[in-house]
């Protein structure tokens, strides 16, 4: 198998009912959930993956030869069938992996996707 890489990003919303659960609001509205939240950025556990984009690639003598590319996201999956499935990829292909904070808020906050992505493996 040649070596390959995947580059990849994925998108989160709020896990509100998580969020509720930790924070003693179970029976709440999300309305007054996501208030309690409030205007920062919530902390990875908080987040739920809604969509993992991802390019597979390898190098073919000279250039890039691309083997896939999709956008997997929980209106077709689960979530955790989006994040089996993409760690099981990465499980058989063992490639070098690619990734970006992808907006301003990420970057100021410091939040990183592989982060995102290992707490809600857990």
């Amino acid at each position: 198998m040649k070596p390959s890489v995947i580059v990849w990003d994925l998108e989160t919303v709020p896990d509100v009912g998580g969020f509720a659960a930790a924070n003693d609001l179970v029976g709440k509205s999300d309305a007054e959930v996501r208030e309690a939240i409030g205007d920062k950025f919530p902390k990875h556990i908080y987040h739920s993956v809604i969509c993992i984009g991802a390019l597979i690639a390898h190098w073919d003598a000279d250039h890039w030869a691309v083997d896939a590319v999709g956008a997997p996201h929980v209106g077709e999956r689960t979530e955790k069938q989006l994040i089996t499935a993409f760690c099981d990829r990465i499980a058989q292909l063992n490639p070098q992996l690619v990734t970006f904070l992808s907006d301003q808020v990420g970057a100021k906050h410091g939040t990183g996707r592989i982060e995102v992505a290992e707490h809600r493996c857990r």
